[in-house]
């Protein structure tokens, strides 16, 4: 079953496919204000992509610190760990409790300061949160960088000079088959989730 993060997306993209794309138009000749409107559907379509991969993220860190607090070591420290970029060096001083903690901590603050969903960014914040599994999504993951570059080239462009990327029957087949995918990871986090 997906979600609730997920099914507020999906519900979310579809308002926005709704409201803001035209009809397709045969000739492709959109007028401005068409134009602005597929422009603002990719990039908030984009926007919410991201806030949906930095919410399952939150939670698995979320999780992962509650667990801690508790007392018990996470099945997903070894990630936070292997991914982390603290110093080692004084890790016998330390509690395993404390040393992961402190893990945790420093994969918030990657979280909290990503942009964008670039595929390497978001592999390693996966990993680090023990979900190895996100290297099995290569095809979404790869969908999400061609997104993203398109939404790249669209908000350092005008509309107009952008008119034969902004089709809005490719822009919501596109976002439609990354919901898709995006189903099939929704289903593996809250797995994951559920064995932290």
């Amino acid at each position: 079953m997906a979600s609730r993060i997920y099914i507020s997306l999906r519900n979310r993209i579809r308002f926005l496919a709704n409201n803001l794309l035209p009809s397709e138009k045969e000739n492709g000749d959109y007028n401005e204000v068409e134009l602005d409107l597929i422009k603002s559907f990719v990039l908030l379509c984009s926007a919410e992509f991201e806030e949906y991969l930095e919410s399952r993220l939150i939670h698995l860190n979320q999780k992962s610190q509650s667990k801690i607090r508790q007392g018990k070591i996470p099945n997903s420290a070894a990630g936070a760990i292997a991914h982390s970029d603290i110093s080692r060096e004084n890790i016998n001083k330390k509690t395993a409790l404390t040393f992961s903690m402190e893990c945790f901590q420093q994969a918030n603050k990657a979280i909290s300061k990503n942009h964008g969903y670039k595929q390497s960014k978001i592999e390693k914040l996966f990993k680090s949160h023990g979900f190895d599994e996100i290297g099995s999504y290569s095809t979404l993951l790869s969908s999400l960088d061609q997104y993203g570059k398109v939404r790249g080239v669209i908000a350092h462009n005008g509309a107009r000079r952008m008119s034969a990327v902004l089709d809005p029957v490719i822009m919501r087949s596109s976002v439609e088959q990354i919901l898709i995918e995006l189903e099939g990871l929704d289903k593996a986090l809250t797995l994951h989730a559920r064995n932290i």
